[in-house]
């Protein structure tokens, strides 16, 4: 189990990284207008698609992640709220 959770870590944080790294690119790197343009061999297209699939992936990794960390989440939240009491 430790294991696992070590790996969905590590995809979530080179997710992060690749969403991040893609996001500012696509947002600044290429121009309309300007003809065809490419990053790194890829075009603009071929790099919205890899964007979205890492999306996915990075939703699904946080999904299992909410899921392997559920009791230490559950147990944060009730000691952490206010008692009905005061």
């Amino acid at each position: 189990m430790k294991t696992l959770r070590i790996a969905v870590d590590i995809v979530l944080y080179f997710s992060f990284c690749f969403l991040a790294g893609t996001g500012i690119m696509l947002e600044f790197a290429f121009e309309k207008g300007a003809g065809p343009q490419s990053v790194l061999c890829f075009g603009k297209k071929a790099w919205e698609t890899a964007h979205l699939w890492v999306g996915v992936a990075a939703i699904l990794a946080f999904i299992i992640h909410f899921w392997l960390n559920s009791r230490a989440f559950r147990s944060c939240l009730l000691y952490t709220s206010p008692s009905p009491r005061d």
